[in-house]
């Protein structure tokens, strides 16, 4: 059982990490950064929507490689109202090890089943509060200040559909996707474990890729950025760095269709986490 909970707090981890209406105007109309500014916040506003996040990270610490890959699939219903229901799949590979997770979220409780085991746990529990599927989301899907895509043009592709790339400094890059960083870097756990702590972050080789439907609606976010974290502290006698390479991407299916999530049958099979020893 006490494997069971490491494991369990393993896919907790991954899912924190990873893991939230405009008008239809014109996209060909629209310059690249009203592309995206009106794309994210039409997405944004979807009451109900289903899509597909693949993280792929890669840390190099000491000089070895840890590759993590994650894919996480989610049906949301009732994203923009107090009555949030979702259902998913996550798979991840780890250290070796491949992880195949099923969840549920109603009311305020996440149901989780995986390696034969099936837990649920309150939302303002310690383990649950950073599961919230819509911040999850919204560290990744950011509209793009304006500077930064002025000289971008925003290409037609086949399908009518429109798509923005663009490169952008690491200094800009931590500054727009903040959270994203900081949930990578891990510089705050390290600086609750020691007082003395200096960090440093350094961002390159950042892209962004956005494509958005003739809906207006988002159909796919694409990130890559590579980061080097420096830790250091002198009463713990400690120097070193950790590199990252990460690929991110979102895709939406049929954004604007009406998406309905069912309840698994079995929720009264579920074990409360904090019964478990």
């Amino acid at each position: 059982m006490k494997h069971k909970r490491l494991v369990f707090t393993a896919v907790l981890i991954a899912l924190s990490l990873l893991l939230g209406a405009c008008g239809s105007a014109d996209i060909s109309k629209q310059s690249a950064y009203d592309l995206i500014r009106n794309a994210v916040e039409k997405t944004s506003k979807l009451d109900s929507y289903e899509m597909e996040m693949n993280v792929r990270s890669v840390t190099e610490v000491f000089g070895e490689k840890i590759e993590t890959p994650i894919s996480f699939n989610v049906k949301v219903e009732g994203a923009s109202g107090s009555s949030l229901k979702a259902s998913g799949k996550m798979a991840m590979s780890m250290l070796g090890t491949n992880i195949d997770a099923d969840y549920y979220q109603e009311n305020g409780t996440l149901y989780l089943a995986m390696d034969g085991a099936k837990f649920k746990l309150t939302a303002d529990s310690q383990e649950a509060k950073s599961l919230t599927f819509s911040d999850t989301e919204k560290s990744i899907l950011k509209a793009l200040p304006e500077d930064v895509v002025k000289e971008v043009t925003n290409i037609q592709l086949d399908d009518g559909s429109r798509t923005v790339s663009v490169m952008i400094d690491g200094e800009k890059f931590s500054e727009i996707f903040r959270e994203l960083i900081s949930s990578y870097s891990n510089e705050e756990t390290y600086a609750n474990m020691v007082n003395d702590l200096k960090t440093g972050i350094d961002i390159s080789s950042a892209n962004v890729t956005v494509t958005v439907l003739p809906s207006g609606y988002i159909s796919e976010y694409e990130l890559q950025f590579d980061m080097n974290v420096r830790l250091s502290s002198a009463s713990q006698n400690m120097d070193f760095s950790t590199k990252l390479n990460l690929d991110a991407s979102i895709a939406f299916k049929d954004p604007g269709s009406k998406v309905t999530v069912t309840a698994p049958s079995d929720l009264s099979e579920y074990q409360d986490i904090s019964k478990i020893q």
